[in-house]
């Protein structure tokens, strides 16, 4: 049953993207596999759409990035979106620059490199420091409200693979009111990152709630109020 309903999903999304193409001229990207699921890019397109986000950043390109790019024609934000891989990287990027995107979005190809957390614990991490903080530089962040999607690097690279990110981030903005959406909650590791990371604010007293969003793979919103 399992295999069917699989198959049947990807049935109706080539049917979907034979719609696209035809009406379009363009190729649509897949939405299974490594990419999000269609569930957690219905609720991007919403949530933009429906905040005033400054700022959208990704840590890992893929799928994402072309639809956030596409909120971003009709939608004044910044976008930026790390990738580790090279081969995801120019396929983003071509997919970015075949349907006249690419200047929506900063894309960066950033090594992982060592990240020491407040366990001393190392980890390899984007290395997005210098982005990070050229944004930050084009923001006066009082009032500022950010996205931060956070879909890499793949748990192979180790575990807790995702933890560092909210530190990169809020190293950078100090001012900003912040949303963490984590992809793949419905693994352990990505709750254990979720319960340091909340650890960690109530030990800063910093306001913060938590949203589980029940979806294909399931994602988390931990929203981070300055």
């Amino acid at each position: 049953m399992t295999a069917q309903i699989g198959n049947a999903v990807k049935q109706i999304e080539a049917y979907v993207g034979i719609q696209h193409y035809l009406s379009t001229g363009r190729v649509m990207p897949a939405f299974h596999g490594w990419p999000i699921s269609p569930d957690l890019g219905h609720y991007l397109i919403r949530r933009i759409e429906s905040q005033s986000y400054d700022l959208v950043i990704e840590f890992g390109s893929g799928v994402s990035t072309w639809l956030i790019a596409h909120v971003g024609k009709n939608k004044p934000f910044k976008h930026l979106a790390f990738d580790h891989l090279p081969e995801f990287f120019e396929k983003t990027k071509q997919q970015l620059s075949e349907d006249g995107l690419q200047s929506f979005v900063d894309l960066r190809l950033t090594p992982l490199v060592p990240f020491v957390g407040e366990d001393q614990t190392t980890y390899p991490y984007y290395d997005c420091n210098a982005a990070l903080a050229e944004h930050a530089q084009l923001l006066n962040q009082a009032g500022k409200r950010l996205l931060v999607l956070i879909d890499g690097p793949p748990a192979s690279t180790g575990r807790h693979a995702r933890y560092p990110a909210m530190a990169h981030v809020l190293s950078h903005f100090q001012l900003a009111d912040v949303d963490f959406l984590m992809d793949d909650y419905i693994r352990l590791d990505e709750q254990e990152i979720l319960h340091r990371w909340v650890t960690e604010l109530d030990k800063k007293s910093i306001k913060h709630k938590k949203e589980i969003i029940r979806m294909e793979k399931d994602v988390v919103l931990l929203s981070l109020s300055k």
